[in-house]
């Protein structure tokens, strides 16, 4: 299963039930949320919607992008 953004039975701010759908790969947008914080699967960050200084107006880490990639594994694994 691969999830995308939030995966479904999750709260946003607050992670995932142990009881809750547990997706192989999640695709967070943007940036990671809260929920994902203790997420063990293969995880990506896709989609560069914002720019650089509406992410430092608000205290956004977005992930390092190389060249024209519109997807960063972030989990520490290789893509």
């Amino acid at each position: 299963i691969v999830s995308v953004d939030i995966p479904s039975g999750w709260a946003v701010d607050e992670g995932h039930p142990q009881d809750s759908l547990q997706p192989r790969m999640l695709v967070s947008l943007t940036c990671p949320k809260l929920c994902a914080k203790d997420y063990k699967g293969v995880h990506y960050v896709g989609g560069r919607f914002i720019s650089p200084a509406f992410a430092q107006a608000h205290g956004l880490v977005l992930a390092n992008y190389s060249g024209a990639e519109q997807c960063v594994r972030i989990d520490g694994g290789v893509a």
